[in-house]
C-alpha cells in the first residue's frame, strides 16, 4: 500500500495500522508547526479516545 493509494483489495492488519500510525505521525508534527507559528504553548499530544 504506497501513500495515498490503498489496495483496492484492502490491506493487512499491519498495513493499515501502519499507515494510520503514519498519518498520525505527520499530524504530530503538523499540530506542532501551528501551535509554534500561532505561538500557543504546547500541550501533551495523545491519540484520540474511542
Amino acid at each position: 500500500m504506497e501513500e495515498g493509494h490503498p489496495d483496492p483489495e484492502g490491506g493487512s492488519f499491519e498495513e493499515i495500522h501502519e499507515y494510520l500510525q503514519l498519518i498520525w505521525d505527520h499530524w504530530k508534527e503538523m499540530r506542532r508547526v501551528m501551535r509554534v507559528e500561532l505561538g500557543v504553548n504546547n500541550s501533551p499530544v495523545s491519540p484520540p479516545s474511542n
